[in-house]
């Protein structure tokens, strides 16, 4: 009986094949979730990225430019700035990072006044757009929920917009 026992204990011959097909998927599942991860922030970091810029530039034209004048109408905004995304992201494809279409938005908000010059009334820029983020991998959508295309990245940006010297 001793004899069939020690035999046993000492055939081991499948134990690593068993344990690798346990842990692997496991593994490899980590593995291409933190590489999405990796993706899905790169994307964020570029729709905040474009927006700041798309908000500092549109912050920058929407001042008056002559004595008088108020200042620009959100809708000649709105064109520059999706004139601008498209500079920066290319032309929106099937498939691609991009804006969503109909999913921007400019605004004005009242500033708080400078107790300097409380007479001047300064002005904020709020610019929102939303983008679309593609997964990397097609079973990504399971694990991180959104569409099967991907998720919704919604970003906001206030912007002073800058007072020329003569309006002051």
């Amino acid at each position: 009986m001793r004899r069939f026992f020690r035999r046993k204990r000492n055939n081991r011959k499948g134990q690593t094949v068993v344990e690798l097909l346990l842990i692997l998927p496991i593994f490899l599942l980590m593995v291409f979730l933190i590489m999405e991860i990796g993706m899905l922030s790169y994307q964020f970091i570029l729709a905040h990225h474009a927006t700041f810029e798309v908000a500092r530039i549109c912050s920058l034209i929407a001042a008056p430019r002559v004595p008088g004048e108020d200042y620009r109408d959100t809708a000649e905004l709105k064109d520059e700035a999706k004139r601008l995304f498209s500079e920066m992201m290319g032309k929106p494809r099937k498939g691609s990072f991009n804006i969503k279409e109909g999913e921007l938005d400019i605004r004005y908000d009242t500033a708080e006044s400078d107790p300097q010059s409380p007479d001047i009334e300064y002005k904020d820029l709020i610019v929102s757009a939303v983008f679309n983020a593609k997964y990397f991998f097609p079973f990504s959508s399971v694990v991180l929920g959104g569409g099967e295309s991907g998720t919704a990245i919604t970003v906001t940006m206030k912007m002073p917009v800058g007072v020329p010297l003569w309006a002051k």
